[in-house]
């Protein structure tokens, strides 16, 4: 088997004639602090997280009252199922018909309410910070562990940060990633003491009690214990064979040898031992949690419910299992779903070296290698969620293992490993300074069309902090209803008005309910009965796929009113009964509207307005105010000519153009100024072409203008629905 072997036995560096050379170590230096700037920087980020305010409200209901909450609590519509068995995994209805779930991230909840309570938005945005730097600082400690040199450090962090920095949100899966990398980091050594083996076991129970992700805990002992006992075996194997006769001195090195073979064997035996003894107590721990076996069934009971309803495919139309339009739960390579962005891609670089370390550890017989990466390479495939934990358990054992190969070639390696070295560590030093320029200046995340910001506090254009100010300020009369992704963190930021509905945990509340909150937000389902039936004065919409469908058919019921508008949240109120005055003094229209106001406004809610900006003319299109978003589109293009957005921003206002000019066209008799605002359409899609020019959007548009066109001249007017 090798007298080396796994993930707690990798050798340090090869040694080297002499010291590195002066220029060798000094760029290495420079390439570690230029990629972990880069990698912290990715932590200093503002709050996007569409839950946020569940996690809050759970953990103030346990400071306030010290009670955990599993059931649905605050939940409105509390429908009860017509079909028994369209529950959650995990959840129950009990005696009294509450329906009931395990809660995996209790202790999460009350760290972030005690942090929020302690410094408000901003203390969190630092606690983020703290968990992302954390995880990574641990992470360089298991790769130094493995014996990987500070250059390797530096080139596995920037492969981890750019495939995790999509998860890098202030959520309980967060600490549950500390919890991993720490069990990791002290599996990874030659022997785990007996220390190390409580830490693990403690680890575990944290873990279980921060984040459904604790089974990955007990694959990690696991492989080392199969490492440990491989080795066992094979050393006891070779100890049957009978010694043959040979010379004196011969008999002497096999002595030698024999001693040497026996003391690992013991060290061997006794680690078995130990970690059979760790792993068995981190399964027991599993069920130290307020729920029992309940909790520790969770996590294969989702798999399993995934795997049942094909959630795991995707469906960015809402058909199927409501579930299944979640983005994290797809897979990530999910047919007509891919996401392109930077993650995308390093995480295609983290399944080559996934493939390069398998072969590796096979290669060098480290098998606890081996297994560590096939598991969360598979892990990693069965949704695009698990992509980051992947990248921290991958990238350590994967380089690790690539570097011992290499290192095996012992004349090859001290000949060009330190030349490779230096050019590696200039090459990092130039990308970390570029990674950390682009995130500083936003770049990083505009160019992946993201809302979060290198920053403090919450990302405006996400959660609706304005739109709940709104409703707190005026406090109309009656329930809130808001659409599935900014219902909680809508009815936390309106405290103290009206109390939290647990919505956005998935977990919390039955499937249908969460099917009925987009089937009346798609326009599936008809709203009013829904108005009738809980008593909505106020409807709070964030302007996206799943809630534009809703927006447009209130913007046309003389029974609502608009009341507000910013980026990409909007308010409507009843224009009827106790908010019908409200409603009079507030409403907004095509008429009053201000674009002076609204254009000051969207440039003081991001950091990078550019984008603001975009958002802004998309909502007003969305909502039907062609007119309003020319002007607001325009005036982005105008401000912001090198935008990342351009493309959409001449898309959209192409989109609104050609709109407005079909309306023209119908009316009776025709409006004429219809065609020139074809024409201009068709000169906005061929700008947002120049600018992108795979961009499909504005291909697709360009050709239905161009037959609204053709068809005019023939005397037919061709309604695209735009």
């Amino acid at each position: 088997m090798g007298e080396e072997g796994g993930l707690i036995d990798t050798p340090g560096p090869a040694p080297t004639a002499a010291r590195a050379p002066l220029v060798q170590r000094v760029l290495t230096a420079l390439a570690v602090g230029a990629i972990g700037a880069f990698a912290l920087l990715l932590g200093v980020r503002t709050l996007t997280t569409p839950d946020l305010g569940y996690h809050l409200a759970y953990g103030d209901h346990f400071l306030d009252r010290g009670e955990l909450v599993d059931s649905g609590l605050f939940v409105y519509p509390t429908v009860k199922p017509t079909n028994e068995t369209d529950v959650g995994p995990g959840c129950w209805y009990d005696e009294q018909g509450r329906y009931r779930f395990p809660n995996a991230n209790w202790l999460s909840q009350i760290v972030m309410a005690g942090v929020h309570r302690a410094a408000g938005l901003k203390g969190l945005s630092v606690l983020l910070a703290v968990l992302v730097a954390a995880i990574l600082a641990v992470g360089a400690v298991t790769m130094r562990r493995l014996g990987i040199g500070w250059v390797g450090v530096a080139a596995g962090t920037g492969m981890t940060v750019m495939v995790a920095y999509e998860r890098f949100l202030l959520r309980p899966e967060l600490f549950g990633y500390l919890a991993l990398v720490a069990q990791f980091c002290l599996l990874a050594r030659r022997r785990v003491g007996r220390p190390a083996a409580v830490g693990l076991v403690g680890l575990q129970w944290v873990l279980v009690n921060l984040h459904s992700y604790f089974l990955l805990g007990l694959g990690l002992t696991g492989a080392v214990l199969v490492e440990r006992a491989v080795r066992w075996g094979w050393a006891r194997r070779r100890g049957l064979a009978k010694p043959q006769a040979a010379s004196p001195s011969r008999a002497t090195a096999r002595g030698d040898r024999t001693d040497r073979e026996d003391r690992t064997g013991r060290e061997d035996r006794a680690q078995v031992l130990r970690l059979a003894w760790v792993l068995g107590a981190q399964i027991l721990v599993c069920f130290v949690n307020p729920w029992g076996w309940r909790l520790a069934a969770l996590p294969l009971q989702t798999l399993l419910f995934v795997r049942k309803h094909g959630i795991a495919g995707g469906s960015a139309t809402g058909e199927g299992h409501p579930w299944a339009i979640i983005g994290e739960f797809f897979r990530p390579f999910a047919t007509d779903i891919f996401e392109r962005s930077k993650a995308s891609t390093a995480y295609c670089v983290l399944l080559s070296l996934a493939a390069a370390g398998a072969a590796a550890a096979v290669a060098k017989r480290r098998w606890a290698h081996l297994l560590v990466i096939a598991a969360m390479t598979a892990v990693s495939l069965s949704m695009r969620r698990n992509i980051a934990p992947a990248a921290l358990l991958i990238v350590p054992p994967a380089l690790s293992a690539c570097r011992d190969l290499l290192a095996g070639a012992r004349t090859l390696w001290n000949r060009h490993a330190p030349t490779a070295a230096t050019v590696a560590a200039a090459i990092l030093t130039g990308l970390g300074s570029f990674g950390a320029f682009t995130v500083v200046t936003h770049r990083f995340y505009l160019h992946d069309g993201r809302a979060v910001r290198c920053g403090l506090g919450v990302a405006r254009t996400v959660v609706p902090v304005a739109a709940a100010q709104w409703i707190s300020r005026h406090d109309p009369p009656g329930r809130l209803w808001t659409d599935y992704n900014s219902s909680s963190n809508a009815y936390y930021f309106t405290r103290p008005h009206r109390d939290v509905p647990i919505l956005t945990n998935t977990w919390a509340y039955p499937p249908q309910v969460m099917r009925r909150v987009l089937n009346c937000s798609i326009g599936r389902a008809p709203f009013d009965r829904v108005v009738d039936e809980f008593g909505c004065r106020t409807v709070l919409l964030h302007m996206d796929s799943t809630s534009i469908p809703l927006a447009r058919k209130l913007v046309a019921d003389a029974n609502w009113a608009l009341v507000h508008v910013d980026a990409l949240d909007v308010v409507f109120v009843r224009a009827d009964g106790p908010t019908a005055e409200l409603a009079r003094r507030a409403a907004l229209t095509p008429r009053t509207f201000d674009a002076d106001a609204f254009e000051r406004m969207l440039l003081a809610v991001d950091p990078a307005p550019s984008s603001s900006m975009y958002l802004g003319g998309f909502t007003l299109a969305h909502l039907g105010w062609d007119t309003q978003a020319v002007e607001i589109l325009g005036r982005a293009i105008r401000r912001f000519p090198h935008s990342s957005d351009l493309h959409r921003m001449w898309n959209m206002k192409g989109t609104s153009l050609a709109r407005r000019g079909t309306l023209r066209m119908l009316e009776q008799p025709p409006d004429l100024r219809g065609k020139q605002d074809w024409h201009e359409a068709r000169n906005c899609f061929l700008e947002a072409l120049r600018a992108e020019p795979d961009y499909a959007p504005a291909a697709r548009n360009l050709a239905e203008v161009d037959k609204q066109i053709a068809a005019e001249k023939r005397g037919i007017l061709y309604k695209y629905p735009w």
